[in-house]
């Protein structure tokens, strides 16, 4: 719960007068907001608070990475720059897939809890959009979707991520499992819009 970070709102400016707003069409307060929100010399009006959250989850991110990578990956013949891209994009897609990356916190309106992706993904019953030619299938994730994109995904990253190089067989089966949820889970970040 990060509900505690409404306690320190400098920087944030209030939403545009109400007499700005008032009998306009939704196009017209979206001009309105818009503008108020892009205006010259004031900033996004975003709490310094919560840009600092995200700041600090991009630091937490880069120290995770350096360490993970330095500890698994063996250094003494000269820096694995290929090995280091490698195991950069699984972490991020790890990052990510876990729920804390760019859909998460304050700037995305997930406050209690900040991060929701993981429960998501080990969840079944939640909501997903199929690829469009598989609208005949239901539209709630099933156990072989959770298997699939939490359980074997997080298997297969760790076993990448731990490997002191990389190698196209270790990749095959997460990007089976990355293949899988582009197609039966086409609306990946649908429990970013939707109640679950």
């Amino acid at each position: 719960n990060v509900l505690w970070l409404f306690k320190y709102m400098s920087g944030a400016r209030p939403p545009p007068a109400e007499s700005d707003i008032k009998d306009k069409t939704f196009v017209e307060m979206t001009d309105v907001c818009v503008k108020h929100i892009h205006a010259p010399n004031s900033g996004l009006g975003i709490p310094y608070s919560f840009l600092l959250w995200h700041w600090g989850m991009v630091v937490v991110f880069l120290v995770g990475f350096i360490s993970m990578f330095f500890l698994t990956t063996p250094t003494s013949d000269g820096f694995p720059w290929l090995t280091f891209v490698q195991k950069l994009i699984i972490w991020f897609n790890a990052w990510e897939s876990l729920g804390l990356g760019v859909l998460h916190g304050p700037l995305h309106a997930k406050m209690a809890p900040p991060f929701t992706d993981w429960w998501y993904r080990l969840t079944p019953d939640t909501l997903k959009y199929n690829a469009p030619f598989l609208g005949c299938l239901p539209s709630t994730r099933n156990c072989l979707d959770v298997l699939v994109e939490g359980i074997l995904t997080y298997v297969f990253t760790i076993r990448c991520l731990c490997a002191p190089a990389m190698t196209p067989e270790m990749m095959i089966p997460l990007v089976l499992c990355g293949i899988y949820e582009f197609i039966f889970d086409y609306g990946q970040h649908l429990h970013t819009y939707a109640t679950q």
